[in-house]
């Protein structure tokens, strides 16, 4: 009876080291999984077409986070710097080359696609060429506006909204309103609302008559938003720093998306840093008007 127990305790022993040798490795591998995914920064990165909108995650290795941080600074400092349309369209092409090298557009565009988005269609230069000869570009009236312009920019918290997604929150707004009047509790509201409302707010990216985004800036009236935009169009160039906010002449009834900084905005914005809270966003592209002010 006791030589058949040592049987049985150097068989289960002999089981026991086989599995531990097994499950090691792939213990092993879950570390290695792990260690390999904290040496990775991800963040996103949104990509605006006509009438779409991406977002694109960015990987980078913790030891090229430097060098990656120190080409943003040199792309903000670029576009600050242009003086002409012709260094612009250099500029940007410049800067998305970068970019895509380091996976900041979504694989499945091409560099050439990305540059044209932000550099603006063909078409659009085209017609902007036959509206050039409509306009003076020493108009004082237009001192704080451009039109057809290429627009790159530093801000704090910019806004980027579709043109139904505006029409989109203005509903919610307004029942929200109606509801709370009416002292319906939250969850009895909110559901209903999304069920009826809710496709709007794809619908905005899938509009056939949509022409880009509308992009929000500050507040005149409640907190403008720190930063810098410069935008080198149809009416030359026009630059802003400090502390801004729109005011391209729009107002809705409800006085809740009023004065736009951008309409019809193409392009790429992304963090300027990498590890959020993201404040700050970098952006480039075209857009079809621009208007700030500044203080």
């Amino acid at each position: 009876m006791n030589r058949l127990s040592l049987k049985k305790g150097c068989a289960l022993t002999i089981l026991f080291l086989i599995l531990s040798l097994s499950i090691l490795p792939s213990i092993n591998a879950n570390q290695n999984i792990k260690t390999k995914d904290n040496d990775i920064i991800e963040f996103p990165v949104e990509i605006y077409g006509i009438n779409s909108k991406e977002i694109h995650t960015v990987k980078i290795h913790r030891d090229d986070v430097n060098e990656v941080q120190q080409l943003l600074d040199d792309i903000e400092h670029k576009l600050k710097m242009i003086k002409s349309v012709d260094e612009s369209e250099i500029v940007f092409n410049r800067a998305v080359s970068q970019l895509y090298e380091y996976g900041f557009f979504p694989k499945d565009m091409g560099l050439d696609e990305a540059q044209q988005l932000v550099n603006g269609r063909r078409d659009l230069h085209k017609i902007s060429n036959i509206i050039s000869k409509m306009y003076s570009k020493d108009q004082a009236i237009f001192d704080n506006f451009n039109i057809f312009c290429r627009v790159g920019g530093m801000v704090e918290y910019p806004h980027v909204l579709g043109i139904v997604g505006g029409l989109f929150y203005t509903l919610f707004f307004l029942w929200y309103t109606f509801v709370q009047s009416l002292g319906i509790p939250f969850t009895y509201w909110f559901f209903p609302f999304f069920v009826l409302f809710g496709p709007l707010a794809e619908y905005q990216y899938m509009n056939p008559f949509h022409f880009g985004q509308t992009v929000y800036i500050g507040d005149k009236d409640v907190e403008a938003a720190p930063g810098w935009v410069n935008a080198i169009g149809l009416l030359g160039i026009r630059q802003w720093e400090g502390m801004l906010w729109g005011s391209i002449p729009i107002n809705t009834p409800l006085d809740l998306w009023d004065h736009p900084a951008i309409i019809g905005f193409v392009g790429i914005k992304m963090p300027k840093n990498f590890v959020p809270p993201w404040e700050n966003f970098l952006f480039l592209g075209f857009s079809l008007c621009v208007g700030i002010e500044e203080k």
